[in-house]
């Protein structure tokens, strides 16, 4: 098998690129379980921010992760083409 008959792989997952994605699971996470999994008397009135944040943060959080893969894939995935120049003219 030739080198332009290959077929396009994922990049593998490189975690410093999630960063963000990461601390917005994790302030997610503490959100939650402040807001559902706590008993403690003094935070007892910040349970509805606790419970609106933490829902905000996950899903904001597995958006950006989402977004971030695709682009990571996107990129790949144009570095891989332009290393394959005869193969525009065959698509």
């Amino acid at each position: 098998m030739s080198q332009d008959d290959r077929k396009f792989t994922p990049p593998p997952f490189e975690a410093r690129q999630y960063l963000l994605t990461l601390v917005l699971l994790g302030l997610g996470l503490w959100c939650i379980r402040d807001g559902w999994f706590n008993s403690d008397e003094n935070l007892q009135k910040y349970l509805l921010f606790n419970r609106s944040a933490g829902i905000a943060f996950l899903a904001w959080g597995i958006w950006d992760g989402w977004r971030m893969r695709r682009k990571e894939i996107a990129h790949a995935r144009r570095a891989w083409e332009a290393e394959r120049p005869g193969d525009a003219a065959r698509a």
